[in-house]
Formats: C-alpha cells, sequence, structure tokens
C-alpha cells in the first residue's frame, strides 16, 4: 500500500524504532486515512494518470520492481492488496505509454489546426469560385 501513498503524494509517518534507535518509515497511518475517507475509491477511479510525474514512477520503482511485489503473490494475503498492486502497476505502464503518446496527442492538435485552417481557406476559394462561375454564367448568358 506503499505504493498508493506514493501515488497520493502522501508522506510516511517517521517514528524510532526501540531495537535500532534509528527512525524508520511507517505507511500505514497515511495510507490508513486515505483509505478511510469517503470518495477514497472515487479518487483511486478519477486518479489524474495524465499528470504524473517522472518522479512519483521513480519512487515506485525500487517497490513495484521487487519479485514479490506481484497481484497473484501478493493475492494470497489480501485480494484488496492485490487489487491496489494491480492498478498501481497499470499507472507505471499508463505513464511509459504516455511518454510515447502525449507528444502525438500535441501533434494531433497541431495537424487539426492546420487542416482547419486550410478547410476554411479551401472553403473561401470554394465560394470565390461559385461567384466567379455565377459572373461568368451571366455574361455568357448576356452574349447569348
Amino acid at each position: 500500500m506503499t505504493t498508493v501513498g506514493i501515488l497520493f503524494d502522501k508522506k510516511p509517518d517517521s517514528k524510532m524504532d526501540p531495537s535500532t534507535q534509528k527512525k524508520v518509515q511507517n505507511w500505514w497511518p497515511p495510507i490508513q486515512k486515505l483509505m478511510n475517507q469517503m470518495d477514497f475509491l472515487d479518487q483511486v477511479q478519477n486518479y489524474p494518470k495524465d499528470d504524473l510525474t517522472e518522479e512519483k514512477i521513480k519512487a515506485l520503482a525500487p517497490i513495484t520492481s521487487q519479485e514479490k511485489y506481484d497481484a497473484e503473490k501478493i493475492k494470497s494475503s489480501s485480494t484488496v492488496a492485490a487489487s491496489f498492486a494491480s492498478w498501481v502497476k497499470a499507472m507505471e505502464e499508463y505513464y511509459k505509454v504516455n511518454l510515447i503518446v502525449k507528444p502525438k496527442k500535441a501533434q494531433l492538435v497541431i495537424a487539426e489546426e492546420e487542416s482547419a485552417k486550410a478547410g476554411a481557406i479551401a472553403k473561401a476559394a470554394r465560394t470565390k469560385l461559385d461567384s466567379v462561375r455565377k459572373e461568368l454564367n451571366a455574361l455568357q448568358a448576356n452574349l447569348n
């Protein structure tokens, strides 16, 4: 669930480990607060995946790259945790794919704008051509 905390910008609590006398990170309290929010599932479903940052993906990597971070392996302990592990992996994959797609979307927007401009120019040219044809037809009718 640490990975969910990372994606939602939660910070772990720090507490002293009495056995080592060193501060250790405890992710469970902030994750628990997050999960207890009434709209938590809505937040997950509507997660702003287009706004994922390289920093978040790098923070996830040491955890998600571990062999034990596999939904099928986690499922034996907790189906909920396994579902969230799958979701986090999907967010990572989306980020990687979006690195390729995002520039292409930007190019598409530019191409569509250029196409709209060209379409407007073509429409204006057709209108002028129609006007010239009407004039020509009128002149030819006057000649006959």
